[in-house]
């Protein structure tokens, strides 16, 4: 999929199903998770572990962190977008 496709589709998908999402200390403990894992962007981390609690796709144009869920066996919700 080339990027401009990904982009469009995250953005889409923000466009038909947007959510307000509350954090609880769930939320954050997830978050924590991928974090001492081996991914450094915190906020990365936490807007994932919401993906997952909430069902919804992650876009991102971190590699890394999509490697990384990959690798550690994490579920997949990340769109990533090579600029």
């Amino acid at each position: 999929m080339k990027w401009t496709e990904t982009v469009e589709t995250g953005l889409r998908s923000i466009e038909r199903s947007y959510k307000r999402v509350a954090e609880d200390a769930d939320i954050f403990l997830d978050a924590l998770k991928l974090r001492r894992a081996g991914h450094i962007g915190f906020i990365d981390c936490l807007l994932y572990a919401i993906s997952l609690r909430e069902d919804l796709k992650f876009l991102s144009f971190d590699i890394e962190l999509k490697k990384i869920v990959r690798k550690k066996g994490f579920e997949d919700t990340i769109l990533v977008s090579e600029l």
